[in-house]
């Protein structure tokens, strides 16, 4: 076998990858830990007891025209994914396509789906980080509910 195709036979998109049932979706529609976004591109994600990353893709006719396009996007998406799934946190992603998306050319798609999961991994890390400070006595009191946002990271001022 070639060296190219030993190389990325390692890393192949396998099902155990995927988002398979509509549970799976709902689970991190309802509960999104995470959320990263773009005008074209949104990314929601919730945290897993799997022991790697998985992916859903919801490109609806709708945002993305005729399905020439809407599979292009997928593969694109796909394709970035597979590439770093190594590095990605235990997570269920789910990628939604935004209106305009089908207008950026591919290296445009890529890079917006590389941007947004370096966001994505920076919130991940940084919330573990404080999940732990948190549990060794590194932060002064530990936030209610009311006062964290899941899904944009940034903590509220509490109600009086």
């Amino acid at each position: 076998m070639p060296l190219d195709q030993q190389d990325s036979a390692g890393r192949r998109f396998t099902k155990a990858q995927r988002l398979l049932k509509a549970a799976d979706y709902g689970a991190v529609f309802k509960a999104a830990d995470f959320k990263v976004s773009a005008p074209a591109l949104l990314i929601l994600a919730a945290r897993t007891q799997q022991t790697q990353a998985r992916i859903g893709l919801v490109v609806s006719k709708k945002n993305a025209g005729c399905a020439v396009s809407r599979n292009r996007i997928k593969r694109l998406l796909r394709e970035t994914f597979r590439q770093r799934a190594a590095a990605l946190a235990a997570l269920d992603m789910v990628f939604m396509a935004r209106p305009g998306l089908s207008n950026l050319d591919n290296p445009a798609i890529i890079a917006l789906a590389n941007t947004l999961l370096d966001e994505l991994t920076r919130k991940a890390a940084r919330a573990v980080t404080r999940a732990t400070a948190g549990a060794h006595g590194g932060s002064p009191r530990q936030l209610t509910p009311q006062e964290s946002t899941p899904c944009s990271g940034t903590p509220q001022a509490p109600q009086p």
